[in-house]
């Protein structure tokens, strides 16, 4: 599967360096996929929502996971060489603004970016 990737925002605080938008096949896209350096090296954490259990005790369930390794890998790949891409790409003095040019531009729609255009459902089809 091709996946392309693009870095949405630099944080660099803690673990987190970056999040990404993931374009998978130009079939599906993947909002909030973080990269996270550890130890170990960096690796991909996956989009999650937060709940609470009758214990009150907090969980994080991922939203997708890659169905292999292979996958996964690929994915990984994409949002690696895009945060080098990035990286290289922005320097890290002050533009003219005042903003640090190395932080990822505010996007007003997030949809301006894909690299297709969406069609709308049609009418008869429901969503949950």
């Amino acid at each position: 599967m091709q996946f392309q990737a693009k870095i949405t925002r630099e944080i660099n605080k803690g673990s987190l360096v970056a999040v990404a938008d993931v374009v998978a096949g130009n079939e599906l896209v993947l909002h909030g996929v973080k990269l996270i350096r550890s130890e170990n090296g960096m690796f991909l954490g996956m989009p999650s929502t937060e709940w609470k259990d009758r214990f009150g005790e907090t969980h994080y369930q991922s939203v997708f996971e890659p169905a292999s390794p292979e996958i996964k890998a690929d994915m990984f790949r994409a949002v690696r060489d895009a945060y080098t891409d990035f990286e290289q790409s922005a320097s890290p003095t002050q533009t003219e603004t005042g903003q640090d040019a190395r932080a990822a531009p505010k996007r007003n729609d997030p949809e301006d970016d894909l690299p297709f255009e969406q069609e709308e459902p049609d009418e008869g089809m429901a969503f949950a």
